[in-house]
């Protein structure tokens, strides 16, 4: 497979018939990314690749795979191998394009996409066998408040900013504020700068290297950033696996839990408080 090196740490999973694999390099959050693989590459010839199972291995038919950008999903991630005593679940970090793409190919169990709430949400209905509320959230800029005043469209002009990858729901929401403001791309100094993970945005602006980006408003509290709410965001868990399946039923008796909700309370600010519910 392009790309893959000898060495190089996998996910391996089981979905709908098929062994999947995603490289465990993840760019994504650094503060919740301590998940063990359970494969790695032994041999590859550009086009193939042999794996072998490491010392943490489950096997591909228990493993449980999820996708999207929301941080929590670390903290579910890291929830469910707690609960059961070894590396079980896997995160795989990406924009909410990439996660809809991994759920309609059936590379992973389930994908988590934002949007704000008062937006249509586009999904896949041929694909998706239910959907889960996951957490909701703020979304806006954060900025470093000792430096900066609370920003506003002149201002954010003079602003070195970051940005996400095409198909980010962040992304979405700074093009809709930039139309609403009456404001060009190209007049937005770092709008092709691109990163790829809330967490990178964040710890970006909160190391100078970038005053402000747009991200939710748990990662602007973890690095200790003031914020300005351009929305308020819903984070939806979409499945392309029956939830009676035993791998996905045990990763939801998980979310489900007064210990994971009290995780998420701790970790927010989150609203939790419809973690859980079927939507239509």
């Amino acid at each position: 497979m392009p790309g893959m090196r000898v060495g190089e740490p996998l996910f391996l999973a089981r979905i709908a018939g098929q062994t999947v694999v995603h490289t465990a390099r993840q760019a994504g959050n650094r503060r919740v990314d301590g998940m063990l693989s359970n494969a790695r590459i032994t041999e590859t010839d550009g086009v193939y690749i042999r794996v072998a199972a490491t010392a943490y291995s489950v096997q591909p038919d228990e493993a449980f795979l999820v996708a999207g950008c929301d941080s929590a999903l670390g903290l579910w991630v890291q929830a469910i191998n707690y609960a059961a005593g070894k590396p079980v679940a896997f995160w795989i970090n990406c924009d909410n394009q990439t996660a809809l793409k991994y759920l309609r190919e059936k590379k992973v169990h389930a994908a988590a996409t934002h949007f704000g709430l008062h937006f249509p949400f586009e999904d896949d209905p041929g694909v998706i066998k239910t959907r889960l509320q996951f957490t909701r959230y703020r979304l806006g800029f954060g900025f470093a408040g000792d430096r900066f005043a609370a920003p506003d469209a002149e201002r954010i002009k003079r602003m070195r900013l970051v940005n996400r990858p095409r198909g980010a729901g962040a992304r979405l929401a700074l093009d809709r504020w930039t139309l609403e403001n009456g404001v060009r791309a190209d007049e937005l100094a770092g709008y092709d700068v691109e990163l790829p993970s809330h967490a990178h945005v964040a710890e970006a602006v909160a190391c100078r290297f970038a005053d402000l980006g747009v991200m939710p408003e748990p990662e602007a509290t973890a690095c200790k950033l003031d914020f300005v709410s351009l929305s308020e965001d819903a984070s939806v868990l979409s499945f392309a696996v029956d939830p009676a399946h035993p791998v996905v039923a045990n990763a939801l008796q998980t979310l489900f839990s007064d210990a994971f909700l009290t995780l998420l309370k701790t970790s927010g600010p989150y609203d939790v408080s419809a973690v859980g519910q079927t939507l239509p």
